[in-house]
């Protein structure tokens, strides 16, 4: 994400596994965490809803 790109699924599964340092690693990894506020006309739905609807 240091380009400020999103990278696809093939380039991330491409990335060493197991490094013995840190210097080593070419591809990073970023997480989005994100919350369903708006769904089928219906806002803010129960967190079970939410937690089932995200998993």
């Amino acid at each position: 994400m240091a380009s400020g790109k999103i990278r696809s699924f093939q380039t991330l599964s491409s990335r060493k596994r197991k490094v013995g340092d840190e210097s080593e690693i070419t591809v990073g990894v970023c997480c989005f965490a994100f919350d369903l506020l708006y769904l089928n006309g219906e806002v803010s739905p129960p967190v079970t809803t939410l937690s089932e609807l995200t998993h």
